[in-house]
């Protein structure tokens, strides 16, 4: 798996290739398979920095702030990865 960057003035976001089948839960409670590519995206900031978010499909994480792009971008490859990984291992 890659992950591709795809940069901006306001977010960059981050996208998996090859596509990525993982079990997502519908409204009326049953799982059903989707394809994800996109995993999350990095949120800058004006002010105090950047901001790492991981989309809900992929991993349940709340978004966190970091002083570098480069730390942002880290944290939301590591937690797409196991968010997918787990969801893969149905755990």
């Amino acid at each position: 798996m890659r992950f591709i960057w795809e940069n901006g003035f306001a977010y960059c976001r981050c996208t998996v290739r090859p596509k990525v089948r993982i079990k997502t839960k519908e409204w009326d409670g049953n799982f059903v398979p989707l394809w994800v590519d996109s995993v999350g995206f990095v949120r800058i900031r004006e002010v105090d920095g950047y901001e790492g978010h991981i989309y809900g499909t992929v991993s349940p994480v709340h978004p966190k702030s970091f002083p570098t792009i480069e730390q942002a971008k880290a944290y939301v490859e590591e937690q797409s990865l196991i968010g997918l990984a787990v969801n893969r291992l149905n755990v």
